[in-house]
């Protein structure tokens, strides 16, 4: 029987008039992560001659950025994105992000160059077989009665043996999405958005470069996972231009942000570390100056004027009657536009027992959020 992705608003980046695929293949696999890259390197080890044509993006097609030329980047390492990466100057980054050439002497962020790859038109008529990467036109559905993919573009592409690894995506909170006063669209307007692959991490360094050249700013990230920790420092890590030696310098003095991190657990990491751990985490990032919101569950978020002032928090502590059954779900993962308004985060936090109420301003917020597996779902 057929099967839906279920997916908003799937994407695609390319012409498909303009390009040709094959009919027929005998290997697919759907998604070029780590386990999608792995899988075709371990198939052509035990099949030297096989033909296996690897589906970027998986079921939703990725934006690539200027250093891909704006087309869908080549299978890569995503644990870079919120450390490695950060620490690099800015002359280094672009080398490391370019996808062409031999990238083993300018880049360890890609698993295979561009050139490791044939076209997918080109897979049937190579001698000894090879890995074609499709690009921009992601996979809508799938017919595992019949060996058929169907494509967002409407082609149908049948298999012999087809493998799904499309890996993980944000899980999304939408009542955080809109502006709990106007409804307005956050994720529109430019001042939430998730946290996952190159393209987010080229939007959020820029906009924290642009705050930096300015008057500085505030980014609130929000999630107490490891994505979360890791992006509150490597938020705060000066960029340079060239390649010199990275100074080891405190990242207070470095940095015109400021950095706030919320999470609903009593220290940074607390559901995934050893007690001792997490508080060592804790410890770490208060010593480069983040201000650690523990116990806090975002309740809702609001446009507000940018009147330039400095950022204030505005605490109201009442005595609140919620039911234990009105769960409210942690942001984890948003980045927001420099423009004349800010966000006003509305939290909930438990100190010592007492519950009370807190409104914070920032000028942007980063949902750090934890991913669920993003399945192709069938009706068998």
């Amino acid at each position: 029987m057929a099967g839906v992705v279920v997916v908003p608003e799937s994407l695609v980046y390319i012409k498909p008039e303009d390009e040709v695929f094959p009919s027929h293949v005998p290997y697919i696999i759907v998604g070029a992560g780590a386990a999608g890259m792995s899988a075709a390197r371990s198939i052509r080890a035990s099949d030297p001659t096989s033909r296996i044509l690897l589906i970027s993006g998986g079921a939703i097609a990725e934006p690539g950025i200027k250093e891909t030329s704006f087309v869908e980047p080549p299978p890569y390492l995503r644990p870079p994105l919120s450390k490695e990466l950060w620490n690099r100057s800015l002359d280094k980054e672009k080398k490391l992000l370019r996808s062409d050439g031999d990238i083993r002497r300018h880049s360890w962020l890609y698993y295979e160059p561009d050139s490791f790859f044939l076209k997918p038109e080109d897979l049937s008529s190579v001698q000894y077989g090879g890995v074609a990467l499709m690009r921009g036109d992601p996979v809508v559905r799938l017919d595992p009665d019949k060996h058929t993919i169907f494509l967002a573009s409407g082609r149908q592409i049948t298999y012999d043996r087809c493998l799904l690894a499309t890996g993980g995506s944000p899980r999304r909170y939408k009542h955080l999405e809109t502006c709990s006063q106007t409804g307005v669209n956050l994720i529109d307007t430019g001042h939430v958005s998730y946290f996952r692959n190159i393209a987010d991490y080229r939007h959020l360094r820029d906009l924290a470069d642009k705050l930096r050249r300015t008057s500085g700013g505030r980014i609130a990230v929000i999630g107490g996972g490891f994505l979360g920790s890791e992006l509150s420092v490597s938020l705060l890590k000066q960029p340079k231009s060239t390649d010199s030696k990275n100074d080891d310098s405190d990242s207070k003095t470095q940095s015109k942000l400021s950095i706030m991190h919320a999470f609903r657990e009593t220290v940074p990491m607390g559901s995934v570390l050893p007690p001792c751990l997490a508080s060592a985490v804790g410890r770490f990032e208060s010593s480069k100056g983040i201000e650690l919101w523990s116990s806090s569950d975002v309740v809702s978020l609001s446009l507000i004027p940018n009147t330039n002032v400095n950022t204030s928090t505005r605490a109201t502590t009442t005595t609140t009657s919620v039911k234990e059954s009105q769960k409210l779900l942690p942001l984890e993962n948003v980045i927001a536009s420099t423009n004349t308004e800010r966000v006003r985060l509305r939290i909930r936090r438990t100190i010592s027992g007492i519950e009370r109420v807190e409104e914070v301003d920032v000028d942007h917020v980063v949902c750090a959020v934890s991913f669920f597996v993003f399945i192709i779902q069938y009706n068998l």
